[in-house]
């Protein structure tokens, strides 16, 4: 346990971790000069061995390693953390990535007769051992033993210990074997008579054991989808053979001390990733958990001084994987974070160096370094932060990013394909309409819409990764900018000559990706409400965009500028860290003169998040992205993300436009052609998705009472912009046609036979769009009409008071029927793809009015059924009216659609009025 009442206390704990039963041996040391029996007998034991010297002293002995543990270190916290020295998964088990958690395991050695026990401390509770509760807590907060390493020799003349750790090493502490067995999806098991240690080197800060670990299966899979392959992770693994999973991890270790660090508290206004754990001296408090943010021991050199040189400056290197062409890329996106350091007194904070590509003794998993390497995948598209954590204090010793190649090559081409949807979407489509209390609180109603049973599946293979101790920092932006990337390289080349190189291009979007990453490794966490600060005017305007960027912070997830792409202007990323960096780096780095310890630092911290409420500095992170806000959204930009989103839609009506009268070249395949089309109808309904998150929206602030510029807590979106939206869906989405296509396009669109397509026959090769793009319209209307959607709109009608343009159900219901059935009140002929969205509506109709009670709102409920039956008298009348503008198809369609609707309004006894 860890007996400690304030994170000031907390650091010069480390003793009160040791045991106080650490035993001596029990033998008489010799008279002085002489050696005794068991030191000549150690002696004996070690004397042909390799040693190897450093924190911890180890001997190998072929494949057995033996650590020489003097007596002194008995209850002594070290510190444990291995990574992947080689890969052989896209996303999951690469090379740089933890072989565990992300935080830095402490552990401790406490002897039991001839064993060692390998100690974990109870780290998630803490007391002091003068509390009142200390006993009660004592007994029921328990330390974890983990394994038990025999003794082989003791010197009782010198008081060391010769224990054998092998077992350390091959990975059964951190369970490796079951997280390799999750991710591969099979029964692998380690082959010792093949591993063990490959490099064993020492130095002062730490000591590196590199082992070679040989996985080996008989059979797997039998038709179980791997964990990796549910959490969406692309690649697959990178096995040439099944049967064999070779993997090579170095272990880091080292006996923790004091560095004179002063840990930090989070506020829920600044966004760090946070060390948690309850804290019983504040047991009466509201909340009892402690949180203290991630971050580096950075300390001036003169500390009086305004501007001074860090004693430890924060230095990168970039591996030797990176190629030469975007080296400096690399480096320009971790080293724009100087601004940030700069403006608190830090000269230099930040430094980069770059490894020789012929340096023999570098390895990349070296705990002393702070690495950025390339990984090489097939096909996977990710870049990741992966920081060494104190798991006591939150302080980051070290860190690394890893950017896959394929990263790169992405982002250049978008990945959207034309597949024939699941038979399950539109089950799951209509299956939002009415509640689901364990689908609702696990996963977003798009993410459900999108992916269904795979998500919550994935939701719960993250889960078991997490309890094995297996978690990186879950970052996304790399495959997401990717994509639109690519998208926003061909608006570049349907406008005309693009102002900017590819090569120049792809180098921006590198360090764009790399700056987000490096603001993780200080310890930021995403903040998803930073590009909803420049309009989309000034988006458009290069002079702003200059001097301002184009968010307030690399930590979200911006798109290239599509509004200055479409205008013709040249900025399309952030040109460096933005306001709400400068902040954020504020509260955790900022230096307070005369204030030593964490209690102290607190009014001043307080004063910085009470800034929280000013519109550059707002913070809203994972737990709100893609849910209730749609200011909070991945990918979105601009204060008026609506007006964005139709730069967005005319962006993609001009790669339309270019890939029909552009392409093929000739000698070229149609698949471009045909890639383009259908990146460009997908848009639509990928807007109409985030367009439809402002009906029924609210927008959410962390601030606090009194905080500068303090806005509404939980606001329901302001009525016009809800209308915006719905007009926006209407006539961009549920208006599409893609009749309008020339028949040779519609008759050529084809993708390109070799690769991932498949083959003639495949849904790949048939490019079933009326299908594909009915789905995608099924399932915006169902956003539009879901349960969670009718309901907040619902309660923002409460909270709307006695506002008299407010947004209510009966206008929504009034909307959605016109958007969607506009030609039964006409009598005009309906499209095949409108047909589909008019039946999918009908149903989904029939579905709210027939709902058990309780799921959907009673309102809901009425308004279906009045729907239903205005609909059965439009068209009745649209059916048999005798001067009629409809196709016979038509007429067909509006009095099958009307029978169905007038058998379940007579099936269920709706009352009529």
């Amino acid at each position: 346990m860890i007996q400690a009442k304030s994170l000031a206390t907390l650091l010069l704990a480390s003793t009160l971790l040791c045991p106080a039963w650490a035993q001596d041996d029990d033998e008489t040391p010799p008279p002085s000069g002489k050696q005794g029996a068991g030191a000549a007998e150690y002696d004996k034991a070690v004397k042909d061995l390799k040693k190897v010297e450093g924190p911890w002293t180890l001997y190998q002995r072929k494949k057995d390693l033996l650590l020489e543990l003097p007596e002194a270190k008995l209850g002594q916290l070290f510190c444990l953390q291995a990574s992947f020295n080689t890969g052989i998964m896209a996303d999951g088990l690469q090379a740089g990535f933890p072989a565990g958690d992300l935080f830095v395991e402490a552990y401790r050695f406490d002897r039991h007769d001839d064993n060692v026990w390998l100690v974990r401390p109870h780290l998630s509770h803490r007391w002091q051992d003068n509390d009142p509760l200390a006993k009660s807590a004592g007994r029921s907060f328990p330390d974890a033993v983990l394994a038990s390493f025999p003794i082989e020799q003791k010197n009782p003349d010198k008081k060391l210990l010769l224990v054998n750790v092998t077992n350390l090493f091959n990975g059964d502490v951190i369970r490796l074997s079951e997280a390799v067995q999750a991710t591969l999806g099979g029964p692998y098991m380690l082959d010792r008579s093949k591993s063990g240690p490959e490099v064993v080197k020492g130095f002062p800060e730490n000591t590196v054991v590199r082992m070679s670990l040989y996985y080996a299966s008989q059979g797997r899979g039998q038709g179980n989808s791997s964990i990796a392959e549910l959490l969406g992770l692309a690649g697959g693994d990178q096995l040439e053979d099944p049967r064999s999973a070779p993997i090579k991890v170095s272990y880091n270790v080292w006996f923790r001390r004091d560095g004179g660090y002063v840990p930090r508290v989070g506020d829920p206004r600044v966004g760090y990733f946070t060390a948690d754990y309850y804290d019983l001296s504040r047991f009466s408090a509201d909340d009892r958990v402690q949180r203290v943010i991630a971050r580096w021991n950075l300390k001036k050199k003169d500390p009086q001084a305004k501007v001074s040189e860090p004693v430890k400056p924060i230095v990168w290197w970039i591996d030797p994987s990176v190629p030469k062409e975007y080296r400096q890329a690399c480096a320009s996106g971790i080293l724009g974070w100087n601004k940030a350091f700069e403006a608190i007194g830090f000269k230099d904070a930040i430094q980069v160096k770059f490894v020789a590509d012929d340096d023999q003794d570098w390895d990349h998993t070296d705990g002393r370094h702070n690495v950025l390497r390339w990984t090489m995948s097939e096909d996977a598209t990710y870049a990741v932060t992966l920081p060494r954590i104190d798991p006591i204090s939150g302080e980051i010793l070290s860190a690394g990013i890893n950017v896959d190649a394929n990263m790169l090559y992405a982002a250049f081409r978008e990945k959207e394909r034309l597949v024939n949807p699941s038979s399950a979407a539109f089950a799951r489509s209509l299956d939002v309409l009415t509640r689901n209390d364990a689908r609702d609180e696990a996963l977003p109603t798009d993410a459900y819409l999108l992916n269904g049973d795979a998500a919550l599946k994935a939701k719960a293979a993250k889960q078991k990764l997490s309890a094995l101790g297996w978690s990186t920092l879950d970052c996304r932006y790399a495959e997401g900018l990717a994509n639109a990337n690519a998208f926003g390289w061909d608006a570049l080349l349907a406008s005309g000559k693009p102002p900017v190189s590819k090569e120049e291009y792809a180098k921006e979007f590198i360090e764009a990706t790399v700056a987000h990453e490096a603001g993780h490794s200080f310890g930021l966490r995403h903040n998803f409400v930073a590009s909803a600060v420049r309009t989309t005017a000034q988006l458009e305007d290069d002079k702003v965009t200059g001097a301002r960027g184009i968010t307030s912070s690399v930590m979200d997830y911006t798109p290239p500028n599509i509004a200055a792409i479409v205008k013709g202007g040249r900025n399309y990323y952030a040109n460096g860290i933005g306001d709400y960096d400068l902040w954020a780096i504020q509260y955790g780095y900022s230096v307070f003169p005369g204030k030593s310890d964490t209690e102290s630092e607190k009014p001043d911290l307080s004063k910085i998040a009470a800034q929280s409420g000013k519109p550059e500095y707002r913070f809203m992170t994972d737990e709100e992205a893609d849910t209730f806000d749609p200011y909070v959204v991945r990918f979105d930009c601009a204060k008026d993300p609506l007006n964005f989103s139709e730069k967005l839609l005319q962006a993609s009506q001009r790669i339309l436009s270019y890939a029909v009268h552009q392409l093929p070249k000739s000698g070229e395949s149609y698949g471009k052609r045909t890639q383009l089309i259908v990146t460009s109808l997908s848009r639509r309904y990928r807007e109409g998705l985030s367009m439809a998150r402002f009906v029924g929206g609210i927008s959410a602030s962390r601030n606090f009472k009194g905080d500068v510029g303090q806005r509404a807590t939980l606001a329901p979106v302001a009525p016009e912009v809800q209308r915006q939206a719905m007009d926006l869906i209407a006539r961009y989405c549920f208006s599409t046609s893609v009749q309008s296509l020339p028949n040779d396009v519609l008759q050529n669109l084809s993708l390109d036979v070799e690769g991932t397509v498949g083959t003639p026959g495949s849904p790949g090769w048939q490019a079933p769009l009326r299908s594909t793009l009915g789905t995608q319209a099924n399932m915006l209307y169902s956003l539009l009409m879901s349960a969670a959607t009718t309901q907040r709109i619902a309660e923002n009608e409460v909270k709307f008071g006695n506002r008299k343009d407010a947004y209510t159900l009966k206008e929504h219901f009034d909307r959605m029927t016109s958007a969607v059935f506009s030609e039964a009140r006409a009598g005009k002929s309906v499209e095949p793809l409108r047909r589909d969205l008019q039946r999918f509506a009908a149903n989904a109709l029939m579905v709210q009015a027939g709902a058990p009670a309780g799921a959907v709102n009673e309102d809901v409920r009425m308004l279906a059924s009045a729907k239903l039956r205005q609909l059965s008298g439009m068209m009745g009348s649209a059916a048999t009216a005798k001067k009629t503008a409809a196709d016979a198809m038509t007429r067909l369609h509006f009095g099958e659609t009307k029978a169905i609707i007038d058998r379940f309004l007579s099936r269920t006894n709706v009352i009529t009025r």
